[in-house]
């Protein structure tokens, strides 16, 4: 698309967007496709080629709209990270509109600006229970991964030696997974060091909870795990999960979000960040999962001081607590040892 051609109102949707052109990936959203179709293909270990249909509904809400909204007298939905933003401080009951934080749910579930939200304080004491460290110094992981990698790894180890092991550290690749792995056994810590993949997800919980240990995962533990008390204290992720390039579904969803606002940053903004920040929210939630539970989460990804967008994703973890340095970490479980 040339970035010279004006804004016109598209004939068939009447929304203003960029003309559409030859091999432009932007689509109206009067033809738009009700679902997304691709091919997915994998050889197995026994050196077989297998080839899978995928498909998945784009528009949910309107699904829920007329199957489940227009049909019942009232419906409630409730979960622990339907917001992508900072919350409001008390239990306020707040019409659609008087929180940010709720614009994303709502518009993927087709409710209307006026759908009420009701945000429940957590009943938590982050300020007492929890530490954010942010570590400065980490490197860019865009401009060199290599360095960054590296210094993650290490900061996972400077992180399960003050924990005392009895740290989950959560990865965004099973590549990085399984290099902390490697490296942390390599360094003798004296605690077992598991791994994704390894071992079936119970034994690797069931592990954690034996004795103080050291894990080291991928998305699927991102959430869905509980390991209160002391099994965890410490929970390290490495950057923000934004969502893999080339996601079919993503960027299915991206397009139409262009085509309605020919805007191409409209694609990141009200989908991959809005994801992205409510799966670092259920990564960080596997440290503090009951009222005496406590402990650190080291966030490394520089993105969330640098970029713009960060301020407001670090609002959304909900830990007043915060901290710049790894020696701040060490600090923080040597005062809780001694107190």
């Amino acid at each position: 698309m040339n970035a010279s051609t004006p804004a016109a109102p598209c004939p068939k949707c009447g929304h203003t967007r960029q003309a559409h052109e030859p091999g432009d990936a932007a689509i109206c959203p009067a033809e738009a496709p009700h679902t997304v179709l691709w091919l997915e293909s994998h050889t197995d270990k026994r050196g077989r080629d297998h080839v899978r249909f995928c498909g998945r509904l784009l528009d949910v809400g309107s699904v829920l709209q007329t199957e489940l909204f227009a049909r019942s007298r009232a419906v409630v939905l409730s979960s622990a990270t339907l917001t992508t933003g900072p919350l409001p401080a008390l239990n306020l009951l707040r019409e659609a509109g008087a929180s940010d934080a709720w614009h994303w749910i709502r518009q993927q579930l087709g409710l209307p600006s006026t759908t009420p939200a009701l945000a429940v304080a957590s009943p938590f004491d982050f300020r007492a229970q929890a530490l954010l460290c942010l570590p400065a110094g980490m490197g860019d992981p865009t401009r060199d991964r290599e360095g960054f990698d590296a210094k993650v790894v290490e900061a996972v180890e400077e992180v399960a030696r003050a924990a005392g092991g009895r740290t989950l550290a959560l990865f965004t690749s099973r590549r990085m997974a399984e290099r902390a792995a490697a490296h942390l056994r390599a360094q003798g810590l004296g605690f077992p060091v598991l791994c994704q993949g390894e071992q079936p997800r119970p034994h690797l919980l069931a592990a954690m909870k034996s004795k103080p240990s050291i894990l080291c995962a991928t998305t699927s533990f991102w959430t869905g795990v509980d390991l209160p008390g002391e099994s965890v204290v410490a929970v390290v992720l490495d950057k923000m999960p934004f969502p893999v390039m080339g996601d079919p579904v993503l960027d299915a969803l991206s397009e139409l979000a262009i085509a309605r606002t020919g805007d191409r940053w409209t694609g990141w903004r009200e989908e991959s960040l809005p994801r992205a920040t409510l799966a670092l929210r259920q990564g960080a939630g596997r440290l503090i999962r009951s009222v005496t539970d406590w402990g650190v989460v080291v966030v490394c990804d520089p993105r969330l001081t640098s970029k713009a967008y960060g301020a407001g994703v670090i609002k959304s973890l909900g830990m007043p607590a915060q901290a710049r340095s790894l020696q701040a970490v060490k600090q923080w479980f040597s005062s809780r040892s001694t107190s």
